[in-house]
């Protein structure tokens, strides 16, 4: 299973690509797996609204999201959601900063291939 990422604007352009929500709230009409194990907190986000303190939002999601799992196991989850299927891990975001920069980053740093669609 290969593992990519995007944003909800561009789903529908990934042909055989099982979508995943992995934000708090999927946008209505999504069709796909959902995967919020790795959706920021709604206080996180809340907080860089506020704020727009990255530093301060990596942090919590490193904190209060990632640390908590195994990235072994979340991939073996994956593969369980999609049915072994590439997929793309979707939120809100267009470019820049966002959680699935972060989850891709950290997901990468060990030993996965996450990429950017």
């Amino acid at each position: 299973m290969k593992i990519y990422t995007s944003y909800y604007a561009n789903y529908r352009n990934f042909g055989d690509l099982v979508p995943v929500a992995i934000s708090i709230w999927p946008p209505s009409g999504f069709v796909g797996k959902k995967f919020q194990l790795i959706a920021p907190t709604r206080e996180m986000l809340l907080d860089y609204k506020r704020t727009g303190d990255e530093e301060q939002y990596k942090k919590l999601y490193w904190y209060d999201v990632l640390r908590q799992y195994n990235p072994d196991d979340l991939a073996a989850e994956l593969n369980k959601l999609t049915g072994g299927k590439d997929c793309v891990l979707l939120c809100f975001e267009k470019t820049g900063f966002c959680h699935r920069h972060l989850f891709a980053t950290w997901m990468n740093k060990n030993g996965y291939n996450i990429t950017e669609l």
